[in-house]
């Protein structure tokens, strides 16, 4: 299991802002395992400000607080359309 605190130490030399290819590669230097790889693999494709956005992205095993379970979950859904916008398939008993 990894930790947030342990992919965080891994980027403690990282220049922000940084895109997720930056966090890989600055990773890859410091040794880090594969289980710390795989982890920043999984981040979302933006570019990161500072470490504690990195923070709210990563992934762990770690009970997380509402605030950063709802801003994970916005970042892995699958459309950015709210409901109202989406277009609505005909009614199969209109034909």
């Amino acid at each position: 299991m990894v930790t947030t605190e342990q992919v965080l130490s891994t980027l403690k030399d990282v220049s922000y802002p940084a895109e997720r290819e930056d966090l890989l590669r600055a990773a890859e230097e410091a040794g880090a395992g594969e289980d710390v790889l795989k982890v920043l693999r999984a981040v979302p494709a933006e570019e990161y400000g500072n470490a504690e956005e990195v923070a709210r992205s990563v992934a762990t095993d770690e009970p997380v607080d509402a605030r950063t379970a709802g801003e994970q979950a916005r970042q892995q859904s699958t459309s950015h359309i709210a409901a109202g916008e989406r277009p609505v398939p005909p009614d199969p008993t209109d034909y």
